[in-house]
């Protein structure tokens, strides 16, 4: 199963996947946070990258 973490920031939102096994995990991007964006251009990027990396499980850090 591959787990795409999600570390939200409230400029920019770095994305990381882990390889198939769950023991690994890659850097895969940042993206501009423009949440607050009609547009929604955030969550259609994160739900083109979910299909692309056919990610199963998905892991949010909290910004500490």
């Amino acid at each position: 199963m591959k787990i795409l973490a999600i570390d939200f920031g409230t400029k920019k939102i770095g994305l990381a996947v882990s390889d198939p096994t769950e023991k690994i995990t890659f850097p895969l991007e940042v993206i501009e946070n423009q949440v607050f964006c009609k547009s929604g251009s955030v969550w259609l990027q994160l739900a083109k990258i979910i299909r692309r990396e056919k990610v199963e499980k998905i892991v949010v850090g909290v910004p500490v």
